[in-house]
């Protein structure tokens, strides 16, 4: 998870740094979470009386589904390039998240 503020500015010091031009860069947070925990954190902060129900990947997306257990962006060549690192964690990007009206 990347929050949208740390995503521009990996972009906008991208666009400024003439070694970047052409390469392809990974932008994310490094910040490891479970989905069982995620989902914990969630129901935590919105105070919900929600349940976690548990399903298989067999169940969600059918027989022979693989996917990979971690999903951890390598952001060093973006750091080396032009020392960017993201700054907001997720508890941030929850917020943030939490605290927006959803309009139609």
């Amino acid at each position: 998870f990347c929050h949208v503020f740390d995503a521009v500015d990996a972009i906008i010091s991208l666009i400024r740094c003439e070694d970047a031009i052409g390469g392809v860069f990974n932008v994310g947070g490094t910040e490891e979470i479970s989905i069982l925990d995620l989902a914990k954190k969630i129901i935590n902060l919105t105070n919900s009386n929600s349940k976690i129900v548990n399903k298989s990947f067999e169940e969600i997306y059918g027989k022979g589904f693989e996917d990979m257990e971690k999903r951890i962006p390598n952001i060093s060549k973006v750091r080396d390039l032009t020392n960017w690192s993201p700054k907001l964690g997720l508890d941030r990007i929850l917020m943030d998240a939490l605290n927006q009206k959803i309009t139609k």
